[in-house]
């Protein structure tokens, strides 16, 4: 007789993907695990804060309705096995979002100026792509593939926005070294770096570094946007948060680890967007939830078709 499969390692779900979408539903799937009793997945329905759990899902799949036309659902999963001691929770899965089908592309109207007003970096769009750069300012423990793995949701991003609207507004750049000439301490103030942007730019060109400082009215930040600088920060608590002390490794493996919502978030703060629900209505675009509580999401996923088509009003093509 055959030997049997050996039972897979303890860990998350695997091959989360949106099998079908439609105007106002995603039916999710993800790999079988032969020895499931049972799956549970949390839905954060929006990708936003709140979420919902199912509890109790015999199969690999899972149909979430009721979604407005464009809006991010955002799930994890995880599997009960059945042990000798009874039923065990594996590990949840990393976030994965999808969106549903489309509503017809917004007609433009004022979007570009109140961009402006969040942002005057806007001003700089003459039609060539944002270059991102990240600037290698971090601590030892983050390592230079790690810098540089973090541009990679720029690049994944700049695919994105072109797939749909046909043209490029961001591009990946490159990891460069800290510039010369610069001040002690340029970066160990926000308030002091978005009164001075230190780091000298070209048109066009937006800078992600290393902020050795707590924002204080807001401590546990764990990055923060200077528009007008061309520039996003990661600030000390949220790197050292991603920073598993047992092995050293960053970013740490659990799940939430990844910076590429953060970065999406701070990088759309630049690009002209706020908050959703930030107080002026003509100053700013407004995010989408998905994109409004990106942290955890990886790569470009909580940039959404909204954000998107707002961005082409916000940057038409040709400058």
């Amino acid at each position: 007789m055959p030997e049997p499969e050996p039972e897979p390692e303890p860990g998350p779900v695997t091959g989360i993907k949106a099998a079908e979408v439609g105007p106002d539903f995603v039916l999710w799937t993800w790999d079988p695990v032969p020895s499931a009793v049972r799956y549970q997945a949390r839905v954060f329905p929006e990708a936003g804060y709140d979420s919902y759990v199912e509890d109790d899902l015999p199969e690999p799949m899972l149909r979430v309705d009721g979604l407005e036309p464009g809006s991010a659902v955002k799930i994890t999963v995880r599997v009960v096995v059945r042990t000798d001691e009874g039923g065990v929770a594996w590990p949840w899965s990393d976030y994965v979002v999808a969106e549903t089908l489309p509503p017809p592309s917004r007609q433009c109207t004022d979007e570009r100026a109140r961009a402006v007003r969040h942002s005057e970096f806007v001003l700089e769009w003459d039609g060539t792509p944002l270059r991102v750069d990240m600037i290698d300012n971090f601590p030892d423990y983050v390592t230079g593939d790690a810098v540089a793995a973090l541009l990679g949701a720029v690049g994944l991003l700049a695919d994105k926005i072109e797939d749909q609207l046909g043209y490029r507004i961001v591009e990946m750049g490159e990891v460069v070294p800290v510039p010369e000439g610069l001040p002690p301490d340029w970066n160990k103030d926000p308030r002091d770096y978005r009164r001075n942007c230190w780091l000298p730019r070209d048109d066009g060109q937006i800078y992600g570094f290393y902020m050795d400082a707590v924002y204080d009215s807001a401590p546990s930040a764990g990055a923060q946007a200077h528009p007008r600088c061309g520039a996003f920060t990661f600030l000390r608590p949220g790197v050292e948060r991603r920073l598993d002390t047992g092995s050293g490794e960053w970013p740490c493996a659990d799940l939430g680890c990844t910076y590429d919502g953060t970065t999406m978030h701070e990088l759309f703060h630049v690009l002209g967007y706020q908050h959703i629900d930030h107080d002026d209505p003509n100053e700013g675009i407004s995010m989408s939830r998905a994109l409004d509580d990106s942290s955890g999401t990886p790569g470009a996923q909580s940039v959404t078709w909204s954000d998107i088509d707002a961005l082409r009003c916000i940057f038409p093509k040709g400058g």
